[in-house]
């Protein structure tokens, strides 16, 4: 797993390495069917504000029916829509794999709100296991 987040990582920074402004550090909480969820991302985004990075989600206790003990981890994508002033509205696409065998895309729009120039507030809600989900991130510029 750390290979594959490492692998993930290291193309996505190499493809926008001549382009990438800043990165962004987001820890992440995110609600669920199946219960809370808690992780990070890590993206690098472009000058037209264009992110590539990966994630890592993963509960911090086990419930009965298992689904939401599985990690959640892979690559994302956030593609500008508009932006008004302090706040940003994205179009954001998540790939990865749940518990190792199983993948998963989650489409999802995403709201930030810039409190200062290094950290950012966003709300992202997206379809996961066929019921939508949200999830809250608190984004600081590296």
């Amino acid at each position: 797993m750390k290979k594959f987040l490492h692998l993930l990582f290291t193309l996505s920074m190499m493809a926008v390495a001549a382009k990438a402004q800043h990165v962004l550090a987001s820890p992440i909480i995110e609600k669920t069917i199946a219960g809370n969820q808690y992780g990070g991302q890590l993206l690098l985004e472009t000058k037209s504000q264009w992110g590539f990075g990966v994630f890592y989600l993963k509960s911090l206790q086990r419930s009965e029916g298992g689904q939401s003990y599985y990690p959640f981890y892979g690559a994302s994508l956030n593609a500008p829509l508009i932006k008004s002033g302090k706040i940003h509205f994205f179009l954001n696409v998540r790939a990865g794999f749940v518990n190792t065998n199983f993948f998963v895309i989650a489409p999802g729009f995403e709201t930030r709100l810039a409190v200062t120039k290094s950290v950012s507030l966003s709300l992202l809600s997206s379809i996961r296991m066929q019921s939508p989900s949200t999830a809250l991130r608190i984004n600081i510029k590296l």
